[in-house]
């Protein structure tokens, strides 16, 4: 570790840092290392090192979600029906 080390503090969810730390710990890595690389990241890309933006569904899910608003949906009387339907090309309802 350097010499000019400080430390850095955030208060987060616990469960967050509990899942985070057993995902870290199952890739051989501690919050502290993980927090390092992070910061190495933001440093060498010169900002956030990945995408950061609100996620968007796609044209059919967004179609699909509308429907469910409107009521245009085909009920399905089971699980395993719902899924062999699925599978079948969808007729139009518009």
């Amino acid at each position: 570790m350097a010499t000019n080390s400080v430390v850095v503090k955030a208060q987060v969810d616990a469960t967050l840092k509990q899942n985070a730390d057993s995902t870290l710990r199952s890739l051989g890595l501690d919050m502290t290392s993980a927090i390092r690389m992070f910061l190495s990241q933001v440093v060498l890309h010169d900002g956030i090192p990945f995408d950061v933006a609100v996620p968007h569904p796609n044209r059919t899910t967004s179609n699909a979600i509308a429907d469910s608003y409107t009521g245009n949906v085909e009920p399905a009387p089971s699980v395993d029906r719902l899924f062999a339907n699925a599978k079948k090309p969808r007729r139009s309802r518009r």
